[in-house]
């Protein structure tokens, strides 16, 4: 399972390596420039990991945070910034960040945090382990009904998974 990574920066520089770098890793990065554009594209697609810049214009990483946090998304908020006070660690934990890192930080730092798996992950793949093949062939069923329903229709990505969760619990 390739974990959707959603880079956020105000530095084209900063998101381009940060892109090259996981996709090097097979994550699937999504990219955005500030925090407005980052809550839109949340909008459009699901992400796992949302590796936000702390200062940004116009939404800054803190603001980013506290409206995930809020949405009640499962995605896994990392900050990467230069900023290191212990009043900006503090604003982002009350934000519900999971990480905090700074832009200095070895490659292998950033990476372990992206690879943590997000609480729908770690569901995901609890749920898998307790289901017997006769259920598992009739929920592939339904994913395959349903995901032909969605593609004719014209939902939003969120909307779509939002479908196929509420058809898998029934």
């Amino acid at each position: 399972m390739t974990a959707r990574v959603l880079v956020v920066d105000d530095i084209l520089s900063n998101v381009k390596l940060l892109e090259a770098k996981l996709s090097a890793e097979y994550f699937e990065v999504i990219t955005a420039f500030n925090g407005l554009e980052c809550l839109a594209r949340m909008e459009e697609v699901i992400p796992d990991i949302v590796l936000l810049d702390l200062r940004m214009p116009v939404v800054d990483g803190i603001g980013v945070a506290q409206w995930i946090k809020r949405s009640r998304s499962n995605a896994r908020t990392v900050i990467l910034t230069i900023f290191s006070s212990e009043s900006n660690v503090r604003q982002a934990a009350q934000a519900g960040v999971n990480a905090y890192l700074l832009k200095d930080a070895s490659p292998g730092e950033i990476f372990s945090e992206v690879r943590v798996p997000s609480f729908k992950q770690r569901a995901y793949l609890s749920m898998l382990s307790r289901i017997d093949s006769k259920t598992m062939a009739g929920m592939i069923q339904r994913i395959a009904e349903t995901d032909l329903a969605i593609k004719t229709s014209k939902a939003t990505p969120r909307m779509q998974m939002e479908m196929l969760v509420c058809e898998l619990m029934i």
